[in-house]
């Protein structure tokens, strides 16, 4: 059950933090 919270968060905290900051960079462009 670790193994696949682990997995779960960090796929999930990878694309949150790339979506927030790609949105204000584009947005400025």
């Amino acid at each position: 059950m670790a193994t696949v919270d682990n997995t779960q968060q960090n796929n999930v905290a990878e694309p949150t933090n790339n979506s927030t900051e790609s949105t204000p960079v584009e947005s400025s462009q």
